[in-house]
């Protein structure tokens, strides 16, 4: 069995997994704009020509799910980045919790669970599961 990475080699590994994810999706990113080019190309031919609605629809899907797998993407590409933290006095705990719980159940987030051993947060407070509509 190999033996556990010290925290400075496990901190150049997610390091390295960061650069090499981040290429990744820039590479991608390329793929998915060129795609693009063609299919904007192609909604503007359909607009002009005397082609069935059905045919720019579907044109104009594939350009949407073209743009949500971009940013999809850009997700990834923030997990990537390093975190700067810093103190900060007045922050509303409370709101925040309301806008992570409030992306979780729109389904805006990409993680669903995150665990984070290092961190010990107690906090009294009220909070309402169920999110309402303002």
């Amino acid at each position: 069995m190999k033996p556990l990475l010290s925290e400075s080699e496990d901190n150049d590994a997610l390091r390295a997994l960061g650069r090499a994810s981040v290429q990744i999706v820039h590479d991608l990113k390329n793929q998915l704009n060129g795609l693009k080019l063609y299919a904007t190309f192609l909604r503007k031919r359909f607009e002009k020509g005397d082609r069935p609605a059905d045919e720019l629809e579907t044109v104009n899907k594939l350009i949407a799910g073209l743009d949500r797998a971009a940013t999809d993407l850009s997700m990834i590409v923030e997990f990537g980045q390093p975190l700067s933290l810093k103190k900060q006095a007045g922050i509303d705990l409370e709101k925040i919790m309301r806008d992570i719980a409030g992306s979780f159940m729109s389904g805006r987030c990409l993680i669903r669970r995150v665990t984070i051993p290092s961190i010990h947060l107690r906090a009294a407070m009220k909070f309402d599961c169920r999110l309402q509509q303002k």
